[in-house]
């Protein structure tokens, strides 16, 4: 389902189906649009719909002119949209990607998907089953994202019916999808406080770094410190003065719930650095 696309030449190339949705939260999009293309066709996704009193945030579909620039120059929005294709018309497509607006959480609430983010969409794309990413598709027939300079191709190899704006919500996640997506952001932290800390790929302890990282992690977060600007602080403490951090007096200190969490911090870098009573 999923193929890596890295060349210049083939990311992404004007076809008579090829459709750009756009996060209009983040970027200006009739201005961009008119600025690359001068018959573009475009369609606000949130218009006649139930959230139509913010459609300046609206994502929004656009159909490009052969002769426009905006797929040639797709610095200008790679990092705020996708590309996808499809032999529907925009409106039948539009109605499609009405429909998914919003999912339905595992509890059966509600939550807005914004899936024309490329972050979102290859985390969301490759949590999916080849069933579901059909029928999430109906008549899409590719998908192309940007992530860090790559680009990521989703063929859908079965495709599916529409579907219409009034059934908005109908795809629902799986709770294994939330756990892959939890432990996903779990391991993104991870590796953003070892480079806080200094540490480094490259370095030949970084993998037991990278395990003492994790156990403190879990131990602060076992605490109630569970805050990224928390955990990060007295990850600090711990890589700076290891021995009394692990002494029984600072363990019961920060296991005390009955204190808050910041003052815990506060009062530990305070004495750990010899601070307590300066001016």
């Amino acid at each position: 389902m999923r193929q890596r696309v890295t060349s210049l030449e083939s990311a992404p190339l004007y076809t008579d189906d090829s459709y750009l949705l756009l996060d209009g939260l983040r970027l200006n999009v009739p201005v961009l649009t008119y600025t690359l293309d001068q018959h573009p066709r475009i369609e606000p996704l949130f218009r006649g719909t139930r959230h139509a009193s913010v459609i300046q945030a609206s994502p929004w579909l656009v159909k490009p002119s052969a002769a426009g620039r905006l797929l040639s120059e797709c610095a200008a929005w790679q990092q705020y949209g996708l590309v996808l294709n499809s032999s529907a018309t925009i409106q039948d497509l539009a109605d499609h990607l009405r429909s998914l607006i919003s999912i339905s959480m595992p509890t059966g609430q509600l939550a807005y998907c914004r899936f024309y983010d490329p972050g979102w969409a290859i985390r969301l794309f490759n949590s999916m089953t080849r069933s579901e990413f059909s029928t999430w598709s109906g008549p899409i027939q590719k998908w192309l994202v940007c992530s860090e300079g790559d680009w990521y191709r989703y063929d859908n190899l079965d495709q599916a019916c529409n579907r219409s704006a009034s059934e908005e919500g109908w795809y629902r996640l799986r709770q294994e999808q939330l756990e892959q997506w939890q432990q996903q952001e779990y391991r993104s932290f991870l590796t953003r406080a070892a480079e806080y800390l200094g540490c480094t790929e490259g370095q030949p302890d970084y993998c037991q770094q990278y395990e003492r990282i994790d156990q403190l992690t879990r131990q602060v977060q076992s605490y109630g410190l569970t805050m990224e600007h928390q955990i990060l602080h007295y990850l600090e403490l711990a890589w700076r003065f290891p021995d009394e951090m692990n002494s029984r007096y600072w363990v019961q200190h920060f296991a005390n719930r009955e204190q808050d969490a910041e003052l815990r911090l506060s009062l530990a870098e305070q004495r750990l650095f010899g601070l307590e009573g300066s001016t």
